[in-house]
């Protein structure tokens, strides 16, 4: 019995050392485990950070428009626009190839188009949408950036579409009237063309104006004194929205 008694108590020292053995490899495999996982944390939130500075600081680069508006989501979101619009103007020159006749003045067109876009309130697939309408109507190809940005000054200072104005215009110009429907449209949308031509000095029959009379009514209320002159500008140096279109559009 006093064996038998030695031995079980030696069995169950010797379980509670491995036991006390295993806990410890536990302990040290936990302690193991939180200080790679803490590593690991430590080395993902370095690199995050590495790349918030270095996307932040590639955006301080561009200029006051950005002006520390963007968060890294942001400016990953912001990215993926710029290669959208670039696809985009691929698309819209190939549709300028068609009205204008040939590769190169398409591209000299589109180039030139790019440049306004900057100064224009609207987006780049916007204008270059319009632009197309306006080529389409035979609207000369000098004329188009011109009549676009006329139209968006009056667009920005009304809130009428772009592309409303844009169809008028065209509508006019195909026909060479302003039928009475069409005026009084016209005047919906902040354009009264005989009173306009009126108070120039004109004398004119609301019953005959013409695309003449719409052209010198909408360059003289987009010129400067005009009720809409300058309107885009305005907006881009106090809304930020319109900051952010410009740099879109860059």
């Amino acid at each position: 019995k006093m064996a038998d008694s030695n031995e079980l108590i030696f069995e169950i020292k010797f379980d509670i050392q491995k036991m006390q053995g295993d806990i410890a490899k536990i302990k040290s495999s936990m302690n193991t485990l939180e200080t790679t996982g803490r590593d690991a944390f430590k080395s993902i939130s370095d690199e995050a950070t590495m790349q918030a500075e270095a996307i932040s600081s590639a955006f301080s680069k561009v200029g006051a428009v950005v002006g520390g508006i963007f968060s890294v989501g942001a400016a990953k979101q912001f990215l993926g626009q710029v290669i959208n619009i670039r696809s985009e103007f691929q698309d819209t020159e190939a549709r300028f190839k068609v009205f204008l006749g040939n590769e190169q003045k398409a591209a000299e067109f589109m180039s030139q188009l790019s440049d306004y876009a900057y100064w224009n309130t609207f987006e780049f697939k916007d204008l270059a949408a319009q632009s197309a309408q306006l080529l389409a109507f035979k609207n000369n190809v000098e004329d188009v950036i011109p009549t676009i940005d006329m139209l968006s000054n009056i667009a920005s200072g009304t809130g009428v579409e772009l592309e409303r104005l844009v169809s008028v215009w065209n509508k006019v110009k195909s026909v060479d009237k302003i039928d009475s429907m069409t005026n009084i449209s016209l005047k919906g949308m902040g354009i009264d063309v005989a009173q306009v031509l009126a108070d120039a000095g004109e004398q004119v029959d609301e019953t005959t104006l013409k695309f003449e009379d719409l052209k010198k009514a909408i360059e003289t209320i987009t010129g400067e004194g005009g009720l809409y002159h300058g309107i885009m500008e305005a907006k881009m140096e106090t809304s930020l929205s319109d900051q952010v279109g410009l740099l879109q559009d860059s």
